[in-house]
């Protein structure tokens, strides 16, 4: 309220870099979480005419987080993080995948921070992980989706 009373009575436009910044390099342990942020229990007062969610909206892991923040936004007081990231799950790569994302997440940061601690069993915690995608590739029609994890994983543990 300070700040709008100082802009001329003019509410902000708020751009959210939340998810964005998820995806850098120092960000990797937040890759495929769901859409968190602590924004006031007043913030569609606070608000003019919105939010824009910054992200890579072309990209199928993105996509988990932007419908995530979607959940949220449109629903702030009864959005459950866990249940709305199955529910994007869901949506971008199919039921059977659910289980499959969940397991690849756990075995890539495994292999993401052995890799950078230069451990020794990087290797083969990126294997553990590849195999997972593999069986992903198998219940999923969104090749796209797959790709990109596998990208992901190898430009993470090189």
């Amino acid at each position: 309220d300070a700040w709008s009373r100082a802009a001329g009575g003019r509410k902000p436009f708020l751009w959210d870099n939340t998810i964005y910044a998820h995806y850098q390099p120092l960000f990797v342990e937040t890759f495929l979480n769901p859409f968190r942020n602590d924004f006031p229990a007043d913030m569609a007062r606070r608000m003019n005419r919105g939010i824009h969610i910054n992200g890579a909206a072309g990209t199928e892991r993105i996509k988990l987080s932007l419908l995530t923040a979607g959940d949220y936004l449109w629903n702030p007081e009864g959005y459950d993080p866990a249940k709305s990231l199955t529910q994007a799950e869901r949506i971008v790569a199919g039921e059977a995948a659910v289980p499959l994302l969940e397991r690849f997440r756990e075995e890539a940061l495994a292999a993401i921070r052995a890799s950078k601690k230069k451990g020794a069993d990087s290797d083969a915690l990126s294997a553990k992980a590849v195999k997972t995608l593999d069986e992903l590739d198998g219940v999923t029609s969104n090749r796209k989706l797959v790709e990109e994890l596998r990208a992901f994983l190898a430009k993470q543990t090189k």
